[in-house]
């Protein structure tokens, strides 16, 4: 009983995540994943953690071509959001698309971010795109020892999220 319980309350929890889309426009990346965006018809900008990945902090390798391509990607475009969940610093965690291009997914093809099994562990698209990215040295996977955004803010935390900038 209490099983089905879990999964109930599950599939609510996973149906209410991606029942909401809206269309947005990107106005600042902080970094090669998260920016701000502003809601068509609002006026305060958001914050945005894209969902699934996590590319490199400041001052680690591929940080800055992770960010630059976002920019390139997103900055100053029309965005689709799809939002999945919220994170401990109030960003909207989501999946975000442009034109039909899965920006999450590319940024992971692209070997710009790591796949981030330990919020998207079910996501079998985001991981084949880290398998791609590695097989293939993209990005970051040129280096033999690539070392996660994750260990890496675990080992200084001073690089840690700073809120809108």
């Amino acid at each position: 009983m209490k099983r089905l319980l879990s999964l109930i309350i599950g599939l609510f929890r996973k149906n209410k995540r991606n029942s909401t889309s809206y269309t947005a426009k990107c106005k600042h990346v902080f970094d090669g994943d998260s920016f701000s965006a502003l809601k068509d018809g609002d006026t305060e900008p958001f914050e945005i953690r894209l969902y699934g990945i996590d590319a490199p902090e400041r001052g680690q390798e591929y940080a800055k071509q992770s960010r630059e391509e976002l920019i390139k990607l997103i900055r100053n475009k029309s965005i689709r959001v799809e939002v999945m969940d919220t994170d401990r610093y109030g960003r909207t965690v989501a999946k975000v698309f442009r034109n039909g291009l899965y920006i999450n997914l590319e940024l992971s093809k692209r070997g710009l971010a790591w796949f981030y099994s330990y919020h998207a562990g079910a996501d079998d698209e985001l991981r084949q795109a880290q398998e791609y990215a590695r097989a293939h040295k993209n990005g970051l996977w040129q280096s033999d020892t690539p070392i996660s955004p994750r260990k890496r803010r675990k080992s200084n935390p001073s690089t840690r999220h700073k809120g809108v900038k």
